[in-house]
């Protein structure tokens, strides 16, 4: 499915917490996404088709890195290749000289992290309590560019670390 991507820029932000409040558990809220407007070292990206909002994204640049603080793409329009497509857009045209992409990634969202292995990501820690109103932890995902996709494999939380 064909999207443009633009700048996100103050008047998509209700339509960016709708997407944010049915994706996540812990949505961020409207300041959240405010202060990244303002953060000179944060992209922001929406991408579009029919004048509606797809698919969101906010990157901290730092040097060669780059977090992805948070990244959704709206109900109806999953499982359609938007977000590899999205991310791939995102790495080509906003992260092209990044020697390393990373990602927090809740416990619990295992689309997410199966999303993010088959992109390329692969985890490289567990970040623990990481969340600030529950106990949950993240997994913390990177990617660096050459490295070749990894191949979801379902296992429990702590085989791979063993």
């Amino acid at each position: 499915m064909r999207f443009t991507t633009r700048r996100l820029v103050k008047s998509d932000i209700d339509e960016i917490l709708e997407i944010e409040e049915y994706s996540f558990d812990q949505p961020w809220r409207r300041k959240d996404f405010i202060s990244l407007l303002r953060h000179p070292n944060v992209v922001n990206r929406v991408a579009v088709i029919d004048d509606a909002i797809v698919a969101y994204a906010s990157i901290e640049l730092y040097g060669r890195r780059a977090d992805i603080l948070n990244l959704a793409v709206r109900w109806d329009y999953r499982r359609q290749g938007i977000g590899t497509d999205f991310l791939r857009h995102l790495r080509r045209h906003s992260l092209n000289d990044r020697s390393s992409i990373s990602f927090a990634v809740s416990e619990y969202n295992s689309s997410g992290q199966i999303f993010l292995r088959s992109a390329g990501f692969r985890v490289t820690s567990i970040m623990r309590e990481h969340y600030e109103s529950s106990d949950e932890d993240s997994y913390y995902f990177e990617r660096v560019p050459g490295q070749p996709p990894q191949k979801y494999l379902p296992c429990n939380r702590i085989s791979g670390y063993i």
